[in-house]
């Protein structure tokens, strides 16, 4: 696209340096200089460039924070049981950001509609000022940067549809309540929104902390269940080591049922110490992480990153294959239980490690999902500003092309903000009511940037002199006099 833009503006220039009349082109000169007059050639141009390169440096910002997020090997890696479609959704949402915009559902018919609408309005299209060029020029670079900027909503919009069955999906676990331990034990972690800022280190130092506290404290509580004389489980920093004594009966902690006690082991007994190599390898990958980026390296950062968050998906399998036992168990006992569980904590525990996860998965794909809504939604108003800036012909028709962009463009961000609001796993991860509303100041303010300032931009391209008539009574008339 740009070297398009470049060629035409190079034969018009051309065209414009060889006209024979040197007051024709001084009176043109003049004439698009002055950026206030409404015939300005240059206005139009500018706009639709600001707009074009705003898509382009978001998308580029959007490639850069995906460095370290597309590697091949799972994130979340749930069991395949219980979570037998989040791996698949899991892909479906990382593939939806890492794809080529060709290959995006429904982009054929964004095509044939830029197609049709570039045939119509090149047979309706009406010289006044300039010569031929200009119009084939502006022509050229406004479908172009109108195309880039709806295959960013439709990438959006497939995003968003994915990642919301992967959360309808998840609420049908106990991770529901999970993520809402995971907020009131860490009221201080940032909120899963359309502001988060793309992920630091920090999400990874935190998950690895969880899995050292839940190997030992499943290593402690096999210890104490058990007869004290039979073996006692020593945390040392290289793992767990086995001590032997002499046998007695006292038990120190309540008994545990058999399942259990394999659970136990399966987190942290001497038989499954592969589970604490991984906790340090990935230990060692976050502090490896943090000496590069302290030292400015930052390709370093992403690769330490990269294996921190694969082994860690090698943890997260382990503890959610024994979740998913203890699940089971839970919807389809055995035996009545007669009091809770001492394995019950290490369990909550557990869930709360995967919830976290969660959180982290969700931490890269909103801040991608908020520049593929910032960039056309603030592109389309420059576009709709660059259509009202010259007296472009059909005027009507195009402003109702641009009309019909920005509603769906408005009709897409508020129907993904309200259904952001209300989900019940992102609502118990930020804290607030799952099923409700929330008008929190973050909500308000993405509802009148993405909602009320296109609408009403829409308006005043409409009904200039209506608009101007009402806004001249909130501004005093004196205050705008030079």
């Amino acid at each position: 696209m740009t070297v398009v833009a470049l060629f035409f503006s190079a034969l018009w220039l051309w065209n414009a340096v060889t006209v024979r009349g040197f007051r024709a082109a001084m009176l043109a000169s003049l004439r698009s200089l002055d950026l206030a007059n409404g015939v300005s050639a240059l206005l139009p141009l500018l706009l639709v460039s600001i707009a074009g390169f705003l898509w382009a440096a978001s998308a580029f910002r959007r490639v850069r924070m995906l460095e370290g997020f597309d590697n091949n090997s799972p994130f979340l890696n749930f069991s395949q049981y219980t979570f037998s479609e989040i791996e698949t959704l899991e892909k479906d949402v990382r593939q939806l950001l890492q794809c080529p915009a060709r290959d995006l559902p429904g982009v054929t018919a964004v095509f044939f509609i830029a197609i049709g609408a570039v045939c119509f309005f090149s047979v309706h299209v009406v010289r006044s000022f300039e010569n031929g060029w200009f119009y084939m020029l502006l022509a050229v670079a406004f479908f172009c940067v109108n195309l880039a900027l709806c295959l960013g909503v439709l990438r959006f919009f497939c995003v968003w549809r994915k990642t919301r069955r992967l959360l309808q999906h998840l609420a049908l676990t106990p991770m529901r309540i999970a993520s809402k331990r995971f907020r009131s034990a860490f009221r201080a972690w940032p909120k899963i929104d359309l502001a988060t800022p793309a992920p630091s280190l920090a999400p990874l130092a935190l998950a690895i902390d969880e899995a050292t506290t839940l190997f030992r404290r499943a290593a402690s509580l096999l210890t104490k269940s058990s007869p004290s004389g039979e073996f006692r489980l020593l945390m040392t920093m290289d793992g767990v080591k086995l001590e032997t004594t002499g046998k007695t009966d006292t038990v120190t902690s309540p008994p545990l049922s058999q399942p259990e006690r394999d659970d136990l082991e399966a987190l942290g007994g001497s038989e499954r110490s592969e589970l604490a190599d991984h906790i340090k390898l990935a230990d060692a990958f976050v502090k490896c992480a943090r000496q590069a980026d302290a030292a400015g390296d930052w390709r370093q950062v992403i690769v330490a990153q990269s294996e921190c968050c694969a082994v860690l998906a090698l943890v997260v399998a382990k503890i959610s294959e024994v979740l998913e036992l203890q699940w089971w168990r839970e919807l389809r006992p055995l035996q009545k239980k007669a009091d809770a569980s001492a394995a019950e904590p290490v369990y909550e525990l557990a869930e709360e490690l995967l919830a976290g996860r969660v959180s982290h998965f969700l931490a890269h794909v909103f801040p991608q999902m908020q520049i593929l809504i910032y960039a056309p939604v603030v592109g389309v108003l420059l576009l709709l500003f660059a259509i009202t800036s010259y007296p472009l012909q059909p005027h009507n028709l195009l402003l109702l092309f641009n009309s019909a962009v920005i509603a769906a463009f408005v009709i897409i961000a508020i129907w993904a903000f309200v259904e952001m609001n209300r989900d019940p796993i992102l609502s118990n991860l930020n804290g607030t009511t799952p099923g409700r509303i929330t008008w929190d100041k973050q909500f308000i303010l993405r509802i009148i940037f993405y909602g009320v300032v296109p609408l009403l931009a829409l308006l005043g391209a409409h009904f200039p002199d209506t608009v101007g008539q009402i806004l001249s009574h909130f501004v005093p008339a004196d205050s705008v006099r030079p």
